[in-house]
């Protein structure tokens, strides 16, 4: 619960919403800028597979799962291209940073990526991945990208509950 609102007082979503809104070229549109684009960028990024296909890469430098994410992304983005338009393009800027960061970051935490972490990353992505489907389809108004330190700070957590549960025997 902590974690929900440390991520909602830092209102990540609104912030970058603001931003991204002044790239928009006053198209009247019903779906904004920053929404096609936070839309795309969730997809793309929360889901289980970008963080084990970016890990997989990282450590054993096989490209086969990423690679088979990045060929259902393009018709991913091609159902979401009729619904926000041009903001799904620009959806690759970060995506790019995003995964690079993971497969470089992949490379150098390889020590400390056991699998129970590995197994809270996925889980975590996958209840982010959850809220995001229920963005798209309009039934509820979660802010995921909030909620995107959740994929950081989630192996720490568990770290420090093994480690309290150590000292207090």
């Amino acid at each position: 619960m902590n974690l929900i609102a440390l991520s909602e007082f830092r209102l990540i979503e609104q912030k970058l919403n603001l931003w991204l809104n002044r790239f928009n070229s006053g198209e009247s549109s019903e779906k904004s800028f920053s929404e096609g684009l936070i839309t795309a960028f969730l997809l793309f990024c929360v889901g289980s597979m970008t963080l084990l296909g970016t890990f997989q890469e990282g450590i054993s430098g096989n490209r086969d799962l990423i690679i088979t994410k990045a060929t259902m992304d393009f018709f991913s983005a091609a159902a979401l291209a009729s619904a926000y338009g041009k903001s799904i393009l620009f959806s690759a800027v970060p995506l790019l940073i995003f995964q690079g960061t993971l497969t470089l970051g992949a490379i150098y935490l390889e020590p400390y990526l056991d699998q129970n972490i590995q197994d809270i990353i996925f889980s975590t992505g996958g209840i982010l991945l959850l809220g995001l489907s229920l963005n798209i389809l309009e039934i509820t108004k979660i802010r995921i990208l909030n909620l995107m330190p959740a994929l950081i700070l989630a192996p720490f957590i568990f770290k420090l509950k093994i480690y309290i549960s150590l000292i207090s025997f």
